[in-house]
């Protein structure tokens, strides 16, 4: 079976990826949960934002990835899909919204400390951890 018509809308959803991920806020987002910029990672960031925003695009994009792997892969890569866009459901309810926080006037604060006050336990090991994906990065 061919999923070649399935490639247009692959493309359109990582080139979406990237725009938001061009948002600098994204960027902190990964920072402070943890969640890796490479493999699960992004899945799980989009989640937690999907989650607390209520943006559907965000819904959208992790809809698409559950449904990609499932098409492409089956059983398997469906519910590891599933389970990353759960842990970051799982770390938006947890959290305090990171909409509106003003990053800026906190750059001096140490990262503990930014995560102690959104309620953000990060993802410190594993493939879909932010130190696994970037090495030089100390806990």
């Amino acid at each position: 079976m061919s999923y070649e018509h399935l490639k247009p809308a692959l493309e359109r959803i990582q080139m979406l990826t990237g725009f938001l991920a061009n948002q600098g806020w994204t960027t902190l987002h990964h920072v402070v949960s943890g969640f890796g910029m490479l493999n699960g990672g992004e899945l799980s960031v989009i989640a937690l934002n999907g989650y607390q925003y209520g943006y559907p695009t965000f819904v959208l994009i992790d809809l698409g990835a559950i449904g990609l792997a499932f098409a492409q892969a089956g059983g398997d890569q469906f519910r590891h899909a599933v389970d990353l866009v759960g842990q970051g459901v799982q770390m938006a309810r947890a959290a305090r919204p990171l909409m509106g926080v003003k990053w800026e006037e906190g750059w001096e604060k140490p990262l503990d400390r930014w995560r102690e006050e959104l309620g953000i336990k990060p993802v410190a090991s594993g493939a879909n951890s932010w130190y696994e994906s970037v090495p030089a990065v100390e806990k």
